[in-house]
């Protein structure tokens, strides 16, 4: 995905059984990487995490924050389209 400044290029897993994805955000003025959006296992959601130096005006972080939240919606749903959310309600009613 692109947009007026920035790119997001899926990088390779680095575990061949991911489940998540990792993506790089590059300028697409002169290639250089600004930082790496990745799965944050305690928010349950892509978190960007941005080079040292970079700055970012509110289009690019408003870019970077929708392109997080479709990645994060689009996760969730696969997870539970398998079966987990049942799973996950289960194990909730267990603990209460």
């Amino acid at each position: 995905m692109s947009t007026k400044h920035i790119k997001f290029v899926e990088a390779p897993p680095k575990k061949s059984r991911a489940r998540t994805k990792l993506f790089w955000v590059v300028s697409v003025y002169d290639e250089t990487q600004l930082g790496w959006i990745a799965w944050k296992v305690n928010w349950r959601r892509y978190s960007f995490y941005p080079n040292a130096g970079t700055t970012y005006d509110e289009n690019c972080l408003r870019d970077i924050a929708e392109f997080c939240a479709s990645l994060t919606k689009a996760h969730k749903r696969a997870y539970y389209d398998d079966g987990a959310e049942c799973y996950y309600r289960a194990r909730v009613k267990e603990s209460t």
